[in-house]
């Protein structure tokens, strides 16, 4: 004899349906966190070799401008050193602003007047990333900056070389790194700067 099934006999399987609907609700969120996840750690990733792409450069532009003193090349190669360095790395045209300046401060951070490329006092020498990427050895005059900088005071030739008192030059790079996902922004920008004790000699 057939009967019907009962209320009793149809609630495994409503809880069983019901089981699944919260299965795939919490399979969505922790697919969803997880992507956001990987996507960070990708993010995050792209960003670090930015960075190691600008402090290489500003360590090679220290280095040159340190070795080279107060010649009148001095500017200029260091310059040609972070635009070989990001030119590798395929970020040249990122490049928004190199600092070349005499460091006076115990962190040898660059000082906050040159970060702008406005007018100031500072002893520096600022170059916007368009005149680093079309630059030509002869750009640079006699004093050892380019012509027609908007700041330009801390050119080679005013450099001091001496070994008991020689400056430290330093060299601040700007670049600006796009977002690969879109996902945390459009990008941001990353600074880094390094610093040098320009190569003494005897007076």
């Amino acid at each position: 004899m057939n009967r019907s099934p009962s209320i009793g006999d149809r609630r495994p399987g409503r809880a069983r349906r019901g089981e699944r609907g919260v299965v795939l609700v919490e399979f969505s969120m922790v697919m969803t966190l997880l992507l956001t996840l990987g996507l960070g750690i990708y993010e995050f990733g792209f960003a670090w070799r930015t960075s190691a792409a600008v402090t290489s450069g500003a360590r090679s532009a220290a280095r040159t401008a340190s070795s080279l003193a107060t010649d009148d090349a001095a500017d200029y190669q260091a310059l040609s050193s972070v635009r070989s360095d990001l030119l590798a790395s395929g970020l040249l045209d990122n490049l928004q602003m190199v600092v070349i300046y005499k460091s006076t401060t115990s962190d040898g951070k660059v000082p906050a007047a040159c970060k702008t490329n406005v007018t100031t006092s500072a002893l520096c020498d600022i170059y916007t990333g368009d005149q680093v990427r079309t630059m030509a050895e002869g750009d640079f005059g006699a004093t050892g900056c380019m012509t027609g900088v908007v700041v330009a005071n801390y050119c080679p030739n005013v450099r001091n070389p001496i070994m008991s008192t020689a400056d430290y030059v330093g060299v601040w790079v700007k670049i600006r790194h796009d977002y690969q996902t879109g996902l945390f922004g459009s990008g941001l920008d990353i600074t880094r700067f390094a610093v040098m004790r320009v190569e003494p000699r005897v007076a």
